[in-house]
């Protein structure tokens, strides 16, 4: 059995234990588990029958367990150890007759932080039979059978996992008929409901868990986490929040959840998804989160009706995601940035998204949307030249001639060796701007000296010799117009 290591062996009980039950419960009180422990093993309280001082004795290891392996103190087994060992201390607590609920609640944690499963299950049981309609251990008795199933239905024993179910189920409703008041319980069938659709895909399950998360808001809506009902309930939380706009009127943070429950449903339904995030926009503009599941969904249902061969259905999806995407960096750019860069892979595929819609939409004449998600991608990718380029040419083609430059030069900076990258460097110059022609006719010599030994290398294929292929024809002829004083684009 673990030890904690500050301990002192514990003493042979001698006089009143009420001064270090007082100080242990104060120590509790303000976050000091382990100093609690001390001062009642110092005291000799292990030794003790008395059922609240090894009661108290069980919980302050319970969270000292809990605070050490937080703080890295403890490691692998030490904890199972540190758990077991409360554990230990609540069971004598539990064997004294008129031990209350909150001991077996408590043995019961220890048990199953510990590892224990089964044992956790012995003492939730030995608890409700001595307190049977104790709200508090009807609710950790939940907590350990759905545990207990969980490991059951990993091992593959679904007879043994669906009677814990059951177990789970019959003891939360209990909770909901001792405290008609208690909204807790309700949620908590929720929840084990929604865990048994998973499995069974019944509706039968599918349904109990909506009632019970109705039957929460009915008692008390102020006490329901709609944002965490929404996510076990996805859709089926739909109709229980046209419950409550219809007794408050149409609010739009009510109406951008049920917008948010239909995007978490799979199959999702798309017009769904549209129709309540665009009405929350209406009724409240602010509300500008809401164009992340606006973008992300049309660009999922983009690919859906890809998939399906309705390329023309599919555009007009990707064009409204690209749109989306726009407005929503206006506000929560540099937030969604931090969060792509943190991708494992960078954020690579996230830029690769906003590049293909940026030229879509670039071939649909709109060149200020697809910039804004350019601009967007270079906060993510500040090292990507193709993306750099791609900016430049379309404030070129947009006629921010400056801007092109700048961005040209930034992309020459990136990839020095692409001879593509550098005759694009060298055409806004000749071209457009018509100025430091010395500066363009080196980047086109530069970019022809680079490609011509690419391509005799032999070593490239498809698409990328296809590339600096063009690249050199450009160049060439960009060169002898210049030497010529031709600006003409043609």
């Amino acid at each position: 059995m673990f030890a904690f290591p500050f301990l002192l062996l514990p003493l042979l009980q001698t006089g009143d234990l009420g001064p270090a039950i007082k100080s242990a419960q104060e120590l509790l009180a303000t976050g000091k588990p382990v100093e609690a422990v001390q001062i009642l093993e110092d005291a000799g309280v292990a030794a003790t029958t008395q059922a609240d001082a090894l009661l108290l004795l069980g919980q302050a290891q319970l969270k000292a367990t809990e605070l050490l392996m937080a703080n890295g103190e403890l490691k692998g087994l030490e904890i199972n150890d540190g758990f077991l060992g409360a554990a230990w201390t609540l069971e004598k607590a539990a064997q004294i007759v008129g031990s209350p609920a909150e001991t077996f609640e408590h043995w019961s944690e220890a048990l199953l932080n510990g590892g224990d499963n089964s044992n956790a299950v012995r003492a939730i049981e030995e608890g409700l039979a001595i307190h049977p309609k104790d709200p508090r251990l009807l609710l950790q008795g939940g907590r350990i059978y759905i545990s207990e199933a969980t490991r059951l239905g990993n091992l593959g024993k679904e007879e043994k996992r669906n009677r814990s179910w059951g177990k789970a189920e019959a003891v939360f409703k209990l909770a909901m008929s001792v405290d008609k008041k208690s909204t807790l319980a309700c949620i908590r069938l929720g929840e084990l409901m929604r865990l048994k659709f998973a499995a069974t895909q019944s509706n039968a399950d599918k349904k109990a868990a909506r009632d019970a998360w109705g039957t929460a808001i009915k008692r008390n809506l102020e006490e329901v986490d709609l944002s965490a009902m929404v996510q076990w309930l996805r859709s089926d939380a739909v109709p229980l929040l046209d419950q409550i706009i219809s007794k408050k009127g149409a609010d739009p943070n009510l109406i951008w959840y049920q917008g948010y429950a239909e995007y978490l449903e799979f199959p999702r339904e798309w017009k769904s998804v549209r129709l309540y995030f665009e009405e929350v926009l209406k009724l409240k503009p602010e509300l500008t989160n809401a164009w992340f599941f606006l973008a992300q969904g049309a660009m999922d249902e983009g690919a859906r009706l890809d998939a399906a061969g309705d390329s023309s259905r599919a555009s007009k999806a990707f064009v409204y995601s690209g749109q989306g995407w726009a407005k929503y960096f206006q506000d929560y750019g540099a937030t969604h940035a931090t969060s792509s860069r943190a991708l494992a892979d960078g954020g690579n595929q996230v830029v690769g998204q906003m590049k293909w819609l940026a030229g879509l939409l670039a071939a649909r004449r709109e060149s200020g949307v697809a910039l804004e998600l350019l601009y967007w991608a270079s906060t993510v990718q500040e090292k990507d030249a193709e993306l750099w380029n791609n900016i430049a040419l379309l404030e070129r083609d947009f006629g921010k001639l400056d801007k092109a430059l700048a961005a040209y030069a930034t992309a020459g900076k990136l990839a020095p060796s692409d001879p593509q990258v550098l005759n694009d460097w060298a055409v806004v110059l000749h071209y457009y701007l018509k100025k430091d022609d010395q500066q363009a006719i080196n980047l086109y010599q530069k970019a022809i000296s680079l490609a011509e030994p690419l391509l005799a290398s032999g070593e490239l294929q498809g698409e990328e010799k296809q590339r600096i292929q063009t690249a050199l024809r450009d160049a060439q002829n960009n060169l002898r117009k210049l030497e010529k004083g031709n600006r003409k684009n043609q």
